[in-house]
């Protein structure tokens, strides 16, 4: 009984050793609220930005042509491993760890196991990222950063990246203006092109102004582009090989 009044007396001791030392000053109940809150919203914040990072994932990876890989010249594993999304992949994992390190470290978060909140985390941010690509909005997402942010599609190996290869017969973007013989297509860098069909094409069909596209054919000089087929930027694409 004795040797435990002692050992709690020492560590008394100590820690009152250590305020003094350190001089450490209690927090009032209002800054402890106010760090609780804190932690609770970076944890749901992170939480919601992994379910957007897997979101776009999934929308980057789904939305992709998996028939095309034969015109560009890369075989099946290449042209998989070229089009994963890697930087959402970073961004997802990185969000779910700080979702999981904050919640943990929240008034009642302590109570829970590690591994708990982990599975937790990622059961509930692939949910939420699910629904976010199943109503388009990851799409809406991915397609605004690929007009405000340069190079963005060039590093997250997304759609718009995929059908930027002109040299390698892809390219993409908007119809600016249509004629009888060629139309105008604005690509998503921002650079023009005069578009033209391939001679062997007798009934060529024509995009119409304002809309989104993607084509195969091959490049026939600096701005031109001859096409061999041409489907609406969503969808799938059936190439004439």
């Amino acid at each position: 009984m004795k040797t435990d009044m002692d050992t709690q007396h020492n560590l008394s001791e100590q820690v009152l050793e250590r305020i003094k030392r350190e001089n450490i000053t209690p927090r009032t109940k209002q800054m402890c609220r106010f760090c609780d809150y804190a932690t609770w919203t970076t944890s749901v914040a992170s939480l919601l930005f992994g379910s957007v990072s897997f979101g776009i994932f999934l929308d980057i990876v789904l939305s992709n042509d998996w028939d095309i890989f034969g015109i560009i010249g890369e075989g099946r594993v290449a042209y998989f491993l070229s089009v994963i999304p890697y930087l959402w992949v970073v961004f997802a994992l990185a969000f779910l760890f700080y979702a999981r390190y904050f919640f943990n470290n929240t008034d009642r978060g302590y109570n829970y196991l590690r591994a708990s909140t982990g599975i937790a985390s990622i059961s509930l941010s692939a949910i939420l990222g699910v629904g976010l690509y199943y109503f388009g909005i990851a799409r809406g997402i991915d397609d605004y950063l690929v007009a405000t942010i340069p190079y963005y599609h060039e590093v997250t190996g997304n759609h718009t990246a995929l059908w930027s290869q002109p040299e390698k017969g892809l390219l993409s973007g908007e119809v600016l203006s249509v004629s009888d013989e060629m139309f105008a297509l604005k690509d998503w860098k921002g650079e023009l092109w005069k578009i033209t069909f391939l001679p062997e094409i007798e009934s060529p069909i024509f995009p119409k102004e304002g809309e989104k596209i993607k084509m195969t054919g091959k490049v026939k000089g600096p701005g031109s582009f001859e096409a061999r087929d041409i489907h609406p930027w969503i969808g799938e694409i059936e190439p004439n090989l």
